[in-house]
């Protein structure tokens, strides 16, 4: 593995403040805030988050937007997939909120939303892969992360296949880099690779799992990478934590909710909660509260900057 402090100091000082990291899955979701919107970022900040989880699309014109692809029915209350637009389609479309009513949010453009959290937070890239000309995508992303000198704020993340491997260990730049594995064998050739191997996400429909075992937390430690766990829900079919996760943290047990995560001694928790996460955490006297908003202070006008 390859390190580099010019880009690893941001997430290696945030985790060393606190006792873990909060990941906003797009932003802090309310009844009138849409996801993956710069307003769910910026109130995801202001509910003590550290990462922001991001999708990421490139319309037919090779312009990159922070969505979802195939949420347009829900958020766009359209058909189309904004992979198959141009940009000034996309740019037309206001955002339909929890609520279903349209509001004055619109799908922001990669380079908007960089430049807005630069020096605040620590982004999380997701779906980077999802294109029919992946490699061009990819190399967009690149091009706009380098252009906004923003390289030690974003950490990349992949399913762990043979092509991503290859393809970060070939990078001149030593990007922070996050496989997603649901077996341990998966993480073994990114073990051996000239990759800035950061962390790993894991994924484990049951305690049972070898991923669930504390032990191979402890293995990752001892190597410097950290560990990214998932309370997120994304319905039965999907369980992405032996079902540790917000639901029954919210609604019956927050110890095995949530509790859970910091009894293994996870680095980072994605949430769709950050805010209640936050609270109950503190609560059990963790340190996960950014004081003073740390990376994103209050203006005299009340606008976060």
């Amino acid at each position: 593995m390859r390190t580099d402090k010019r880009y690893n100091g941001f997430l290696y000082e945030r985790r060393a403040k606190k006792d873990f990291l909060i990941a906003s899955h797009r932003g802090a979701i309310g009844a009138a805030i849409a996801d993956n919107t710069i307003e769910s970022f910026d109130l995801a900040l202001l509910q003590n988050t550290d990462i922001l989880e991001m999708d990421i699309a490139m319309t037919t014109d090779d312009e990159l937007f922070v969505i979802h692809d195939g949420m347009e029915p829900r958020l766009l209350r359209t058909d189309k997939n904004v992979q198959t637009m141009s940009a000034d389609e996309v740019r037309q479309f206001r955002c339909y909120t929890v609520n279903q009513v349209v509001s004055s949010q619109r799908v922001p453009t990669f380079d908007e939303v960089l430049e807005h959290l630069k020096n605040k937070c620590l982004i999380n890239l997701d779906r980077c892969w999802i294109h029919p000309d992946e490699w061009k995508k990819w190399g967009r992303i690149i091009a706009a992360i380098e252009k906004h000198n923003m390289q030690e704020q974003v950490i990349f993340k992949s399913p762990p296949e043979e092509k991503y491997r290859r393809f970060f260990s070939e990078l001149t730049q030593p990007f922070m880099y996050m496989p997603m594995i649901e077996e341990i064998e998966d993480l073994r050739p990114f073990l051996n690779s000239e990759i800035n191997l950061v962390a790993v996400e894991v994924k484990f429909s049951s305690d049972e799992s070898p991923l669930a075992d504390k032990t191979f937390y402890d293995s990752l430690h001892e190597k410097s990478i950290l560990t990214w766990g998932n309370a997120i829900v994304l319905g039965e079919e999907h369980i992405l934590s032996g079902g540790h996760d917000d639901n029954i943290a919210l609604l019956r047990d927050p110890d095995y909710g949530w509790g859970w995560f910091a009894l293994n001694e996870f680095d980072i928790v994605q949430t769709d909660w950050p805010l209640a996460m936050s609270m109950y955490f503190s609560q059990k006297g963790f340190r996960v509260i950014s004081e003073g908003i740390e990376h994103g202070n209050f203006t005299d006008n009340g606008r976060l900057n």
